[in-house]
Order: structure tokens, then sequence, then C-alpha cells
């Protein structure tokens, strides 16, 4: 019986935005020259570091929100 294919998937979730899957099979660097894969690499790497700084920015986000709801019902308080 074939052995299932390694592959690394990632897959962008909980937004509104469109999904997008990356799927690399692990089995396509054997034939691949190093620098081909440090290129490859560096490719996961940056699409690793685009899904971080965006969810940075959308918690960012609604945590202005938040302060800015606590600042009002502080007002309200008062």
């Amino acid at each position: 019986m074939d052995q299932p294919v390694p592959t690394i998937c990632s897959k962008s979730s909980g937004s509104k935005k469109r999904k997008t899957s990356h799927v690399v099979n692990l089995e396509a660097f054997d034939t691949l020259e190093p620098t081909e894969i440090f290129k490859k690499l560096q490719y996961l790497q940056s699409l690793g570091q685009a899904k971080v700084l965006s969810l940075l920015e959308a918690a960012e986000k609604k945590a202005q929100e938040a302060a800015k709801q606590v600042k009002d019902l502080n007002k309200i308080a008062a």
C-alpha cells in the first residue's frame, strides 16, 4: 500500500477575507538544489510572517475599539 505524501498545509481561518491554502509536497524537496530549497523555505516563512502581522493588526484594532468602549462607559458612569 502506498504511503501518504507528507505535506505542509496552511489555511487562513476566522476572517471574512478570501481563504487561501498553501500545500507543499515535501517529497518534491528531494529533487531541488539547496538554493531552491532555501528560496521555498523563505517563501513559506514570509507567508507565516504575513499571517502573524495580519493577526496582530486585527488584535490591535479590537483592543483600540475595546478601550474606546471602556472610555465611553466611564463617561456614562461618571
